[in-house]
């Protein structure tokens, strides 16, 4: 059976990131009643990370000291939350720059797949299909299947590597014999099922 991050999309990975933190008292908005939780007028970290973007999350100044001391998952929460709040390119430039410190860490493959799709997408950063693929690939060394669906796209597309279909499609044939819903979709619309 598959879990709900195998059948997610890449544009729902960041929100459950941000979900999870929100659960487990990382992001707090309100208190009971709607009633904002205390927070200082003037906090120089809002400041410093987007100029108050991320005003609604009351324990910001938390969630950037353990992005600071080095906890890859608020880098990552920090960073894709910069960059889904940014109004300029400086401020998405930031937000990848957190996402790129969570991709330090050899093991934290989410941070590398959305590195990777930062670098694939322009996001943030200028395109690079060569350094997307470089990110893909330390995801998928963990067994990361939307870092493997991607590369699957990548061969077949050109980017980042030599044209490949047909390892591109072996790539999505193994991950449909996994029950990967998105690569058995694929292999239909390329009529290689």
């Amino acid at each position: 059976m598959k879990t709900i991050v195998e059948k997610s999309c890449a544009s729902v990975l960041p929100l459950f990131i941000l979900c999870g933190l929100i659960l487990l008292g990382g992001c707090k908005k309100e208190q009971a009643g709607g009633v904002p939780q205390a927070e200082s007028a003037k906090s120089d970290v809002k400041e410093q990370i987007g100029g108050g973007r991320l005003a609604g999350i009351s324990n910001l100044d938390e969630i950037y000291r353990e992005a600071e001391e080095g906890d890859a998952a608020c880098q990552l929460a920090l960073g894709d939350a910069l960059l889904n709040t940014a109004t300029t390119e400086s401020e998405k430039a930031e937000g990848v720059e957190w996402i790129r410190k969570a991709a330090e860490d050899e093991y934290y493959t989410p941070a590398h797949y959305l590195l990777a799709m930062c670098y694939l997408e322009g996001n943030g950063v200028e395109r690079d299909d060569a350094e997307g693929m470089k990110w893909l690939q330390k995801g998928a060394k963990d067994g990361h299947y939307l870092s493997r669906y991607q590369i699957a796209l990548c061969y077949i597309e050109g980017r980042g590597v030599e044209q490949n279909r047909d390892a591109g499609i072996e790539i999505l044939r193994k991950l449909a014999d996994k029950g990967f819903e998105d690569a058995e979709v694929k292999l239909a619309e390329l009529g290689a099922e």
